[in-house]
């Protein structure tokens, strides 16, 4: 099970008690093209012969208009992601193809695990669970003892499929005004979650931070009696606002960067405050 992170610290116990998706490990990074949980599976003890991963599904909620033909979309949202793999087993002898056997079912078992692909030469991470553990070698024959054919689906809990490490979009930026406006690039294929931090230097009477995406107009807002020196989170990623490190109320939409970059704004109620501001996020893919 991974291990939880806040403010870049590592914490015992995996999960957040209001968040029940565990927040993976990357694992060792495998020299193959293909892998799951840092083991390998494109190499010459364990091959991919097929590769499904088409993209992720798109769920659309739609309403009939009232005495009128046709209907309105009320909401289109991308959901999950499955990636079918199958391959091959090899191995000198019975003993050890089954060894290995062993050694793919503990690593498939992982919970929240990394599942790499490399896509156009780069890599791309999908979080993912294992599925279909009971048919994973389910088309071995009693006559095949090197050789045993497997197969998996891998169910992915975000929809997007992503690099390796967070991109850096400025370390920091200094926040003087009521408004501060950036463009922030995105290069990947589909939206991402952005993560604010927010360092107050100087509170002055700022008592409200909002966080925006111009572009689409999705906002998320909190309000405290900030003081000098107080450390503020908005982490799309987590869907979770924090002062301090304890968890904040907040209103609004968590806003997202889109593919090719979004214009955000950072608005602070108040006057005399000075404040340090940084992002980063996940390249996305479709």
């Amino acid at each position: 099970m991974g291990i939880a992170s806040q403010f870049d610290k590592s914490l015992y116990g995996a999960v957040a008690f209001d968040d029940p998706t565990p927040i993976p490990d990357d694992p060792t990074e495998s020299a193959d093209e293909i892998s799951f949980d840092g083991y390998g599976l494109q190499n010459a003890l364990v091959t991919t012969s097929d590769l499904h991963a088409s993209g992720p599904a798109r769920e659309i909620s739609t309403r009939a208009y009232p005495r009128s033909d046709g209907a309105y979309v009320e909401n289109a949202q991308w959901r999950g992601n499955v990636v079918t793999l199958k391959g091959f087993l090899t191995a000198a002898s019975r003993a050890s193809l089954e060894m290995g056997m062993d050694t793919m079912r503990r690593h498939f078992a992982a919970p929240a695990g990394i599942l790499k692909i490399t896509h156009a030469g780069v890599a791309r991470y999908y979080d993912c669970y294992a599925k279909g553990m009971e048919s994973l070698f389910a088309d071995r024959q009693p006559h095949q003892m090197t050789v045993c054919p497997w197969a998996a689906d891998f169910e992915c809990f975000h929809p997007f499929a992503r690099s390796l490490d967070r991109k850096f979009f400025s370390n920091p930026t200094s926040v003087t005004a009521a408004q501060t406006s950036i463009f922030i690039p995105h290069d990947g294929s589909a939206p991402t979650e952005s993560r604010v931090y927010l360092m107050v230097t100087t509170a002055g009477s700022a008592s409200k931070i909002r966080w925006e995406n111009v572009d689409t107009g999705e906002a998320v807002e909190v309000g405290a009696a900030f003081g000098d020196g107080d450390y503020v989170q908005i982490d799309g990623e987590a869907k979770a606002v924090s002062v301090n490190g304890v968890a904040a109320d907040y209103d609004g939409t968590f806003p997202t960067v889109e593919a090719g970059g979004s214009r955000m704004k950072l608005t602070v109620t108040g006057a005399g405050f000075s404040i340090a501001m940084s992002e980063n996020h996940y390249t996305r893919f479709l």
